[in-house]
């Protein structure tokens, strides 16, 4: 009797473990759509500080860089080391370029590009997350902000579809944008946001 509960032990961890990551996936699906009803009703209090863009998106970069490796995704990076200090909620903004980052990897075929530049209409700082794979058609590249919209649901990686809806109202508590285009035939997300100033 022993014997044939030691050879079920591998499967009953195998079946735990896949209870795990739905319970996660579930409490994840939870807190982005309570952050996203706040941030829409505007009950989101940013706790704004003077943040450093290069070192914020040296960490974001090291968290995904073992999923890359594991992938095989060539990643590039084109950052400019004067950016501009930007006026942000520190968590919130790591949330906006981890969605736009975790995109681009799961719905990619195998190439992820992250710059940051100075934006010379607005005087802020750009953003850019770009990833190759079909592109998103125009007339598609509003809805992918909308809540629970994914453009490729028979691909098999999961998602809730809330990520880009709550990057977007994020960018937008910080007076900031957020869209996508096609660019050099690559997929690109843009965010904008004002750098600071003492009139600010």
């Amino acid at each position: 009797m022993a014997r044939n509960d030691s050879k079920d032990l591998p499967r009953t961890q195998k079946y735990l473990k896949i209870m795990e990551e739905g319970v996660q996936r579930t409490i994840q699906l939870i807190n982005q759509l309570l952050t996203l009803k706040k941030t829409e009703s505007a009950q989101v209090q940013l706790q704004l500080e003077l943040i450093k863009l290069v070192p914020l998106l040296e960490s974001i970069y090291f968290i995904f860089d073992p999923l890359m490796k594991e992938k095989g995704v060539v990643f590039k990076s084109e950052i400019d080391e004067d950016l501009k200090l930007v006026y942000a909620d520190r968590e919130a903004l790591t949330k906006i370029i981890t969605n736009l980052l975790d995109n681009a990897i799961k719905y990619g075929n195998g190439i992820v590009n992250l710059s940051a530049m100075h934006d010379r209409d607005t005087g802020g700082v750009q953003i850019r997350v770009a990833s190759n794979g079909p592109l998103i058609a125009p007339a598609d590249r509003e809805k992918v902000f909308e809540t629970f919209t994914r453009l490729n649901p028979n691909k098999n990686q999961p998602g809730t579809g809330i990520g880009l809806a709550l990057s977007k109202s994020l960018a937008l508590l910080h007076r900031g944008t957020l869209q996508l285009q096609a660019i050099n035939g690559l997929n690109v997300f843009i965010l904008i946001l004002p750098a600071w100033s003492e009139e600010n």
